[in-house]
């Protein structure tokens, strides 16, 4: 492209970059001697009144206002999209407010009831004690509560990332049988995640499904016999309803 610049004295241009129609005119430390083809660098004032430097190009068909608003408002853009590109992405650790829980266990021994599972709660953040309830699922009368101390879980961690608390969701109880409330109703177990030592509060609650122990009473005679005046027997009983007699008796009656 040719340009057909006006006769000036002298110019000195020093570290000036502008890009025209895709052509990059630099002009540095460029002394520019009468008679010698130059550009004219001129101030203009648009119609919001606001001076904005300006140049002149002449072309063999036309002269082209080239204003340097332009090469401004290219640097504005650069920056806005470096700024829209770099800006911190926000984390999606321990955003997840949801409520996931499992009972893995629930067995009976010993006259005691012995359970575990684990329970991630998202909302539990601020609320430090961790109590379990054993409630009568047929009356809903609540047979006992304990506190229990958080277990590792990386289980549920791998499963839950962004639920707070769930590497250590893990929890263990064990309560006493007293009554036959808890082996002939069903059961139903409460995690509750309380700000209060007493865990009274109900906001953070997971309860699992029913537990129905097995109601059977069942035993068989495997083998028995009389010899020199003894007689000798073996079988098993299995019943839930021994919680409370751990002694086991065998006793034998008259039939006839």
């Amino acid at each position: 492209m040719n340009l057909h610049l006006n006769r000036v004295t002298k110019l000195g241009l020093t570290g000036l970059s502008l890009t025209v129609c895709g052509t990059v005119l630099l002009f540095n430390q460029l002394n520019a001697q009468a008679d010698t083809p130059q550009s004219t660098l001129s101030n203009e004032t648009d119609n919001d009144a606001t001076s904005t430097p300006t140049l002149s190009i002449s072309t063999a068909d036309s002269t082209q206002q080239v204003t340097l608003r332009s090469v401004q408002a290219n640097t504005q853009q650069a920056v806005a999209d470096a700024n829209q590109y770099n800006v911190n992405a926000v984390s999606t650790i321990n955003t997840d407010r949801g409520n996931y829980g499992y009972l893995d266990h629930a067995t009976i021994n010993n006259g005691q009831l012995d359970i575990s599972g684990w329970n991630a709660n998202g909302q539990a953040d601020g609320r430090p004690y961790h109590t379990i309830i054993v409630v009568d699922h047929s009356t809903g009368q609540e047979l006992g509560r304990q506190q229990v101390q958080p277990q590792s879980r990386p289980d549920v961690a791998q499963t839950y990332p962004n639920v707070a608390g769930a590497a250590n969701s893990g929890w263990h109880a064990s309560f006493k049988i007293n009554s036959t409330n808890w082996t002939s109703h069903p059961i139903q177990i409460v995690s509750r995640y309380s700000n209060d030592i007493s865990a009274n509060n109900t906001d953070a609650d997971y309860w699992y499904a029913p537990v129905t122990f097995d109601q059977r009473n069942g035993g068989y005679l495997d083998r028995w016999s009389v010899a020199d005046g003894h007689l000798t027997a073996s079988g098993w009983h299995t019943t839930n309803a021994s919680y409370q007699n751990p002694s086991h008796w065998i006793i034998i009656y008259d039939r006839t």
